[in-house]
């Protein structure tokens, strides 16, 4: 995308047009770059609602899923992406649309907000589910006495308060502004005084990131290392009881559960490292600004591409889990079929149900006739 000569004067929400001429200038998009980079940003919201609907109608309509109390964290998490869809990359569709160069103070607040919440509560979920994948190895006798729905909703609830406080905090300080290049509501971090800020960043970033972090670090690499050990010491017993039948189906249960569990702890690993990296660019750009005190050391593309990539982090866990877990990708098959075969499937039961009386077919031909629809 090359950038267009023509100039646009950079203002934050608050300037009033005598105060223009001290302000400094900025490359505006050219057309190319106005189409391109809107249907790139309408492609990653429209992938990110599909993929996180996905996943919570597989949750909800898969028993094995829905029993376990950990699968509340995953659909928190795709609320949270749901969420960053429809407000902050529609938003940030609208913008790039319509090339706007300033935006109501009122909803750039809002969307500020929002946006700082949802990375907030998606980085506590992440932290949360890596406790949980360790009390599940450590502790697989009483598990489900430790994580208990009740327990699992009141972390939840804890995770969106604290991202709600940390949210909310810029716009009632009025530090936020519209970045043209970034098509994002987010904090001036040139506003004067320069103090209230950049304490506030060191604050959310030391509670919200540092901490969950080392939280997730911590947890996986013990979580890893337990569940390994437990899969190891489980090949043995397998050879010692291979005469007794009972005690080999026992064995290839618990080998099959800890590959599984594996398969589960590593699709979580990959869901972490692609947050971490997606944010990255986003976060090192804004780092840049707040240590040079220059928004322009940054050039004005690798601005938008940054925040192309931070809005990736919220398409890519449900491909994740369908390339990485057996148990969603049996989901996804089994709701695609449905989805496919729903209404065939309707008409010629309610055919068969005309010309037959109903004791002619029984209750075993039924359900056979049911499961072949879904092979």
């Amino acid at each position: 995308m090359a950038l267009n000569v023509t100039l646009k004067t950079s203002f934050t929400n608050d300037m009033e047009p005598a105060n223009y001429t001290d302000v400094p200038q900025i490359p505006m998009r050219s057309t190319l770059a106005v189409g391109l980079s809107s249907l790139i940003v309408c492609f990653i919201c429209l992938a990110t609602v599909l993929g996180n609907v996905a996943v919570i109608y597989a949750i909800a309509n898969t028993r094995k899923l829905r029993e376990k109390p950990s699968s509340i964290f995953l659909i928190n998490l795709s609320i949270t992406d749901l969420s960053s869809a429809l407000f902050v990359m529609l938003a940030a569709f609208i913008y790039i649309s319509l090339d706007l160069d300033r935006v109501n103070t009122i909803w750039c607040n809002f969307v500020c907000a929002m946006n700082y919440c949802l990375i907030i509560v998606s980085m506590m979920t992440l932290a949360v589910i890596s406790v949980d994948r360790l009390i599940s190895v450590l502790y697989p006798f009483k598990y489900h006495d430790i994580v208990t729905k009740g327990r699992v909703v009141a972390v939840i609830v804890f995770t969106w308060i604290q991202g709600f406080i940390f949210g909310i905090a810029p716009a009632f300080q009025g530090w936020v502004h519209y970045d043209y290049w970034e098509a994002i509501c987010a904090i001036n971090w040139h506003r004067e005084p320069r103090v209230g800020p950049i304490n506030y960043v060191i604050g959310a970033f030391a509670l919200c990131f540092i901490v969950p972090a080392i939280v997730i670090l911590v947890c996986y690499t013990v979580t890893i290392r337990y569940a390994k050990i437990s899969l190891r010491n489980s090949i043995p017993a397998s050879a010692s009881s291979s005469s007794i039948q009972n005690n080999n189906v026992e064995v290839r249960k618990h080998n099959k559960d800890g590959y599984l569990g594996l398969k589960t702890i590593t699709s979580m690993l990959v869901v972490v490292a692609a947050f971490f990296i997606c944010l990255t660019p986003f976060s090192v750009t804004k780092l840049i600004k707040v240590i040079t005190n220059d928004s322009y050391n940054v050039p004005p593309y690798v601005n938008l591409w940054a925040a192309f990539f931070g809005y990736l982090s919220s398409m890519v866990n449900p491909f994740i889990y369908g390339i990485l877990r057996p148990d969603f990708r049996r989901a996804y098959k089994k709701m695609f079929h449905r989805m496919m075969g729903r209404q065939s499937y309707h008409l010629h039961e309610t055919t068969m149900i005309f010309y037959s009386p109903v004791n002619i077919i029984s209750k075993q031909r039924r359900s056979q006739h049911n499961r072949s629809l879904y092979r």
